[in-house]
């Protein structure tokens, strides 16, 4: 876009400029009118915002136009009519392939009034929405860590109920698997699993943002989820595989209490 203003300047100060005497008086003078921020109308606050971010963006032009005599020269008051005054609007509006459309003229401003206000509820609505950005990116954030704890705690918790009953492996790659496969064949039957000791650092974790209910075991202050879904179990092994590849060990050499230890660790840092 490319603008050409009028600047309402002293004659005196319009004569310097067009004269060449200063080629930075224009840019003082404008800069003297906006000096205090705190006299700034809503408008214009909202106008020089607008035309910061065109100007930074690169998609605007200004040029600033001065009232002269037509036949002397001599710089003239901006609202004096004595040879004419200005107030032509023209707009050229040009696309990527040339096309032009040329508009010339102005509403006039009490017939524009609606459609102004229209406008003005428009970009209230949508600073009210941007308001709650951050909030939500927040929002997300708990969700994330909160559905990480939960899958790294279900695997903990499963893993370390097999070992409890006999049923483990020592290596941690072995014991994976043969987690995967009783996973399978439940979700083959229809049903869920249930996963006992989920850790106590579990407490931490902002259940809003998690889909399945956890309780709470009274007797060792550990957690336990009732009939843990085949979705959940699955995320929760994957889950654990990204934390047990992030360690410096052989898969042969992988023990399952190596792992576990781990796991912990990085519910600890999730939650933190």
């Amino acid at each position: 876009m490319r603008l050409v203003a009028g600047a309402d300047l002293e004659p005196k100060d319009a004569q310097v400029i067009l004269d060449h005497q200063n080629s930075g008086q224009l840019a003082e003078t404008l800069l003297a009118a906006l000096a205090d921020p705190h006299t700034w109308s809503e408008p214009v606050e909202n106008g020089l915002s607008l035309l910061a971010w065109m100007l930074k963006a690169g998609c605007i032009e200004i040029r600033v136009a001065l009232h002269r005599h037509r036949k002397t020269g001599v710089a003239i008051p901006y609202d004096s009519r004595e040879d004419g005054y200005v107030h032509e609007k023209w707009a050229v509006f040009e696309d990527a392939q040339g096309n032009r459309l040329i508009a010339e003229g102005s509403l006039n401003e009490s017939r524009t009034a609606p459609f102004v206000a229209r406008l003005q509820d428009m970009a209230d609505a949508e600073f009210r929405l941007t308001a709650h950005v951050a909030e939500v990116k927040a929002d997300n954030e708990r969700s994330g860590r909160a559905q990480a704890a939960v899958a790294l705690g279900t695997a903990y918790g499963f893993i370390t109920g097999r070992r409890k009953s006999g049923g483990g492996d020592d290596n941690f790659w072995k014991e994976l698997d043969a987690c995967r496969r009783l996973i399978a064949e439940r979700t083959a039957q229809g049903g869920g699993l249930s996963v006992q000791r989920v850790p106590s650092i579990y407490d931490q974790v902002a259940t809003a943002f998690v889909p399945f209910e956890v309780k709470r075991k009274i007797s060792d202050d550990s957690f336990w989820v009732d009939t843990a879904p085949p979705p959940l179990l699955n995320a929760a092994f994957d889950a654990a595989a990204r934390v047990a590849a992030g360690i410096k060990r052989k898969k042969a050499d992988l023990t399952t209490e190596m792992a576990l230890t781990r796991i912990v660790a990085e519910m600890k840092r999730v939650l933190s």
